[in-house]
């Protein structure tokens, strides 16, 4: 249960219940607020003119030269610790997970899920699917999708960039067969050089010379600011370099 810190003066309190009230209102549905909760809160503030309400003792005990007496300032203190107590039966009814930043500071609630961090704290979970193909004089396209669906590569949340981790091999004859082989690349660290981008498409060239070798490799989602939130590697993929 968080703990609210409402306003200790009668016109601090006022103010409050103005901003918190019309607030809770406009966000009851994404907060899950009861209608009787809220039918409860609407009896007790009132208005100016229904006795027996908050704002009408409170107008009351505004006007200090002319109806302000001993006995409204006791009922306005009697309102106001049921409505405490209801704002915090409100409060204390919504689920941890649905508060955010603007709730805690809004209402002076400490409560709900931690504060949001400045920048992410979840790893990227997306794998990187690249399509590698070779676009002669050594070159090659790389097209780089969090999912293997999509119809547009583009980077996830919490990535600014793609990492390739890459191996180039001349091909290799088959003594047995005397067909061409090549020599599989079993992790990105397999003798591999890496390179960032950032952006999802994008060309590479590796030199002319490298036409006709195998280009090998590893892609991952990276986050180069925060780099505890780089992705898993993914592949590897193997083209035959034009």
């Amino acid at each position: 249960m968080g703990k609210s810190v409402y306003p200790t003066t009668k016109m601090g309190f006022y103010f409050y219940l103005q901003v918190a009230i019309a607030y809770v209102i406009s966000n009851a549905g994404r907060l899950l607020v009861s209608v009787g909760n809220l039918g409860a809160l609407s009896a007790l503030y009132g208005d100016p003119s229904t006795e027996g309400t908050y704002l009408y003792y409170y107008t009351l005990w505004s006007d200090t030269k002319t109806k302000s007496t001993s006995a409204v300032k006791t009922n306005l203190s009697t309102k106001e610790k049921e409505l405490k107590k209801q704002m915090s039966k409100i409060y204390n009814d919504i689920p941890r997970s649905l508060w955010n930043d603007l709730d805690r500071s809004t209402l002076n609630r400490k409560t709900g899920l931690e504060k949001t961090s400045s920048h992410p704290t979840k790893p990227i979970s997306e794998k990187c699917n690249s399509t590698v193909t070779p676009l002669g004089d050594g070159a090659a396209k790389f097209e780089c999708r969090s999912n293997e669906d999509s119809s547009r590569p583009s980077i996830p949340e919490r990535a600014n960039g793609v990492e390739i981790a890459y191996r180039i091999d001349l091909p290799v004859i088959d003594e047995t067969t005397h067909k061409i082989k090549r020599v599989p690349i079993s992790d990105p660290e397999d003798g591999t050089t890496k390179f960032t981008d950032t952006k999802a498409n994008f060309n590479k060239g590796f030199g002319g010379d490298k036409a006709g070798c195998i280009l090998q490799g590893y892609s991952r989602w990276v986050n180069t600011v925060h780099p505890n939130l780089n992705g898993l590697w993914t592949g590897p993929f193997t083209i035959y370099l034009s």
